[in-house]
Parts: structure tokens; sequence; C-alpha cells
């Protein structure tokens, strides 16, 4: 059996068709999502002209009808976007915020792991032609100030456990974001690339990402993340699918957690197609039918073999340095010191091979840029946890280059 299968809407009929082709895993296109009974307010132009394909809306159509079921527990149900690179989460996040919008609810909440993607934003609700819909930074707002009345207020998940102390006063994001959304808030909060605040118990940052969900229970939350239901355990924030809690089979989360895990290997395939069937849950990813690939053998200059020489001589030398040092604080200290070093020698090299490529990969890249392609260059290895610790240092933006490389040698 194929692993995957070409993706149609089946049971939405609006819409033009997706540029490109898409396809869903065989396992979720066994099932069928529920019938579609959810009436848009999305104005004809932007259906008739494409502006959101047929894939888009009916991911939007679904939210939206997710959204008008209450759980038992009196909190409103929230919606999955599984979507993956290339099908188009944000205009798809733009079109919901817009649906919302039409329909009187003139505040959303969205949550992302950058401020710079605050831009972002603000150029999908433009391509759907909502530009009227402002998107103000939540970090350029100070603790003591009101946003505006209407509009998208754009936050990093990091901001949201902000606090301050200026003026002898104890100020947070929460309480700010709280006090503008007011406790009836019925509106949109969209949690982008969720998977972000999957350490919901141990880190304060998941905790407040189920608290805001607690305190604003009438709100129609939006999780969208390609990798939000790969992993059972990362699943912990996604507080609104009504799969565990009050009124359903597992009481906890950790109920549910410890009968997928008992299940093993095919079990979280289960939950998603039953999460599809009941409307909470779309995934598609564009097709790979028709991609060609070839390895691109990359020859050393001579500049690059003298730095290497360097690097090794300089590695050398630390070695011995830490051998010296190791025997001064003897062997209780020993094993955990040399974990450090040899971890941070192939982190380093491993740096250093990457960027050996770099010089010919912007030669390929402008080649076929010549003949009118686009590109897109895949990392690896993006230096994301280091990124992390200056995005967090200065509430959520970047205020220097960050070098991965740089950091594991220092």
């Amino acid at each position: 059996m194929d692993t995957y299968a070409e993706y149609k809407p089946s049971k939405s009929t609006i819409g033009i068709s997706h540029p490109d082709i898409v396809v869903e895993t065989s396992t979720l296109s066994s099932v069928p999502p529920p019938d579609v009974t959810y009436t848009l307010s999305i104005p004809d132009n932007a259906i008739q002209t494409g502006l959101l394909s047929a894939l888009q809306l009916e991911a939007i159509i679904y939210a939206c009808q997710q959204h008008e079921v209450i759980l038992q527990n009196n909190q409103r149900a929230g919606f999955l976007i599984g979507d993956g690179a290339g099908v188009g989460k944000g205009r798809t996040v733009a079109g919901i915020i817009l649906e919302n919008y039409l329909k009187g609810r003139k505040r959303a909440l969205w949550f992302s792991v950058s401020n710079d993607l605050k831009y972002d934003a603000e150029r999908d609700l433009k391509d759907i032609e909502a530009p009227n819909i402002p998107v103000f930074a939540l970090n350029k707002i100070k603790y003591g100030d009101t946003a505006t009345s209407e509009g998208v207020l754009f936050a990093t998940y990091s901001a949201l456990i902000g606090e301050s102390q200026a003026g002898g006063q104890h100020r947070t994001r929460l309480k700010q974001i709280l006090d503008w959304c007011k406790p009836d808030f019925d509106g949109v909060i969209v949690f982008d690339e969720c998977h972000k605040a999957k350490n919901a118990t141990s880190t304060k940052m998941g905790k407040a990402v189920l608290d805001l969900q607690n305190k604003l229970p009438l709100a129609r939350v939006v999780y969208a993340s390609a990798t939000g239901a790969s992993e059972p355990k990362n699943m912990i924030y996604m507080s609104r699918l009504g799969i565990w809690g009050e009124g359903t089979p597992f009481k906890t989360f950790e109920d549910f957690l410890h009968a997928i895990e008992k299940r093993g290997v095919g079990a979280m395939e289960i939950v998603a197609m039953d999460m599809k069937v009941s409307g909470m849950y779309i995934a598609r990813q564009l097709s790979f039918s028709g991609v060609s690939f070839r390895i691109e053998e990359i020859t050393l200059d001579e500049e690059f073999k003298v730095v290497y020489n360097k690097a090794a001589r300089l590695w050398a030398e630390a070695l011995d340095l830490f051998t010296r040092a190791a025997d001064v604080l003897g062997l209780v200290s020993r094993k955990s010191l040399w974990g450090q070093f040899w971890s941070s020698h192939q982190r380093f090299f491993k740096y250093l091979c990457i960027a050996a490529k770099v010089r010919r990969l912007v030669e390929l890249a402008q080649a076929e840029m010549d003949q009118g392609k686009c590109i897109v260059i895949g990392l690896q290895s993006t230096g994301e946890a280091r990124t992390r610790e200056v995005l967090d240092e200065n509430d959520g933006h970047l205020d220097r280059f960050v070098s991965a490389a740089d950091k594991t040698l220092i």
C-alpha cells in the first residue's frame, strides 16, 4: 500500500484547486471528514480569485465549524492544523482570523516563535485582502499600557512569561494579555508552531500556554504545527481538543499518554484518524511526485584547508590543556569533563564542515535562479538552541547575529 494518497477536499466544494499536488497519509485518507455545516462569510472575491485555495478554505471551514462545539468542561473546542510546508498554514490562519473579524469578533491573539514573524502575519492578512486588520507586536507595548481595541495582538511564547518590576509594580505579560481580552473573550487564539510549548508541565512557558486557555474558556483556539500530532507527549498543551478530561475516556492527559504508549507503534495514527473523523484535525503536505535529486560533491578549496588545519591544531592544544586539567581535578570530575570536551569538539567540526559547503551552495543557487527557478535551502542544523538563548534574554527579539560555531568554541 502506498504511504501517501493524493488529497482533494471531499466535503467542501468551494475554492480553486491548490497550485501544487497535495497528499495525505494513506491512513488518514482512509477515513472521511465530517459533513460541512458551516457557512463562510469570507468575500467571494477571495474565494473566486484563489487568494485562498480550496485546501485552505476547507481548513478554515472545519476550524470555524469545530469552534461552535462546547466541550463538557464548558470550554470551546479547538482545532489542530497539521499541514506541512507549502500548503499555506499562514494564509489559513489569516483566513480564520478574517472570518471571525467579519463575524464581529475583532480581536485575536497570534503566538509564534519569533517577533520577526509578525511581518509574515501582516503579509498573510494582506495577501487575502484583509489589510484593514492591524497587527500589533506585544513586545513594542509597555507593560503598563493597554493594547489597541481591535486587531491582532502578536506575541512570542517566551513573552507569555515576561514580567516587569518597573516603578515598584509587578506586572506580567500574561495579565496584560488577559486584561486586553476580557474574561468573556470569544475571539481567535492562534498557537503557531505550537510544538514549541510541548514541555507544558515542566516549563513556565508551557504552563502559561495552558493557563491562558483555561482563563479564556470561550476563545476559539487554533493549534498550528506540522509535527503537532506526531508524538503524543507533545500534545499536552492541546487541552481544547477534548481527547482527555471531563466527559472523555481519559480523566487526565497522563491517562491518555499511558494508554497510547501501552498500545505501541500505530496507536497515534488511530488517534489522528479519530481526530479527522471528529472534525478537529486536518493534515496535508506537498507531494514529492516527480521530484528528482542529485548529490553534489564539493571539493575543498585551499583557503578552507588552511582554516581546517589551524582548527585541528587549536583543538590539539586544547586537548593537551584539558588532559592536564583532568589530571588535577581527579577521577570524580573527569568523566563529565571529557564528555563536555568531545561534544564541543564534535559540534565545532560539524559547523566547520557545514561552512565548507556555503560558497558552492551560493554558486549553485545563483545558477538555478538565473534559470528562473525558486531556491529552498534546508538547514539540518540551525543553531536554534543558541538563538533561543538570545531571544529569551531579549524579550523575544534578536539584538545581534548569533553564531552557533562561535558559541561552541567559547
